[in-house]
């Protein structure tokens, strides 16, 4: 029930969204078509509709110059997908440090990164919960 809302929200979305990214800054971190279609194909994987998910990101496969993407292809050429805001990126997390987003003190006045309250053990291998209260409630 909640992913067939999600599906019609993509719909309604698809038809509000820019088809590229409005300039070289916003690209990978402002939502474009190529996002919603990304996040459709996700939700047929999710239901195991694999079909699905291959028929409704097959044009953005296929053609993403079309909206704004090249994918690297070349293995020697795969670090430059990690810089952030690449023609690659569809949807990423904006972290940065400049806005103290990457890095400083949390809560208890430790120095690590926004992954030292979203990324825990064994996704962190250096991080495990150190208190109660440190863990998200999900």
């Amino acid at each position: 029930m909640v992913l067939t809302q999600c599906l019609k929200d993509l719909d309604e979305a698809m038809k509000l969204l820019p088809k590229t990214p409005i300039s070289s800054a916003d690209r990978g971190v402002r939502a474009t078509q190529a996002s919603a279609i990304a996040l459709r194909a996700h939700i047929y994987a999710w239901q195991r509709d694999f079909a699905k998910c291959a028929q409704v990101s097959e044009d953005l496969v296929n053609n993403p110059a079309n909206y704004g993407l090249t994918f690297i292809t070349d293995s020697s050429q795969y670090a430059r997908m990690s810089i952030g805001k690449s023609t690659e990126a569809i949807f990423e997390i904006n972290i940065s440090e400049e806005q103290n987003e990457g890095s400083g003190p949390d809560i208890y006045g430790d120095f690590k990164g926004i992954s030292s309250r979203t990324l825990y053990a064994p996704y962190l291998a250096t991080r495990e919960p150190q208190r109660e209260d440190d863990v998200p409630g999900w």
